[in-house]
């Protein structure tokens, strides 16, 4: 691997690399963890939260970044599921639904997506308090397949979780 030149260190970090003499920015980020959380009811847990880069509010399964150190994706995740949505979830009950890299052409990070089915159901939606989630609301899993056809949903990890779920429901049938 070449040396990196960094152009800018912040939170987020930009890097040149050169490779048969083109030069190519590389942003670097935290990798992520998320999870698809669905209940007795067939719905899906998402939280609602401003997003800046897109100046409005968004719809995501609840995701935190990798970046305490010395902690496991699924300790980070059951963290950011206590914080943003106020629930508990047993570590064990978080299974591995797929992982991939989010951006590939400029970005390395990975994306963990994780999978839950809860015993019970739960309350429609709240508000939460929280620094970055308004509020949660459980999607029935048809209803968040129209938004997501309809433009309405517009994360990818949101997106791909519902479909790698998808077809894991229809692999078990």
């Amino acid at each position: 691997m070449t040396e990196k030149e960094y152009l800018y260190q912040g939170w987020l970090k930009i890097f040149r690399r050169q490779r048969n003499g083109r030069k190519y920015d590389i942003l670097e980020s935290p990798s992520g963890v998320a999870a698809l959380l669905i209940d007795d009811k067939e719905r899906v847990l998402l939280v609602e939260q401003y997003r800046p880069a897109v100046e409005k509010k968004t719809w995501e399964i609840p995701a935190g970044c990798l970046d305490k150190a010395g902690k496991s994706s699924v300790e980070i995740l059951v963290e950011e599921i206590e914080e943003e949505c106020a629930m508990n979830i047993d570590s064990q009950e978080l299974h591995l639904l797929t992982s991939y890299i989010p951006q590939i052409g400029h970005n390395y990070s990975t994306m963990e997506i994780y999978f839950a089915r809860l015993t019970q159901a739960q309350e429609t939606e709240r508000a939460v308090d929280d620094v970055d989630v308004e509020r949660i609301r459980w999607w029935p899993l048809q209803e968040l397949g129209q938004a997501i056809k309809l433009g309405d949903i517009l994360d990818a990890k949101t997106i791909l979780a519902y479909y790698c779920y998808r077809e894991m429901d229809r692999s078990c049938e």
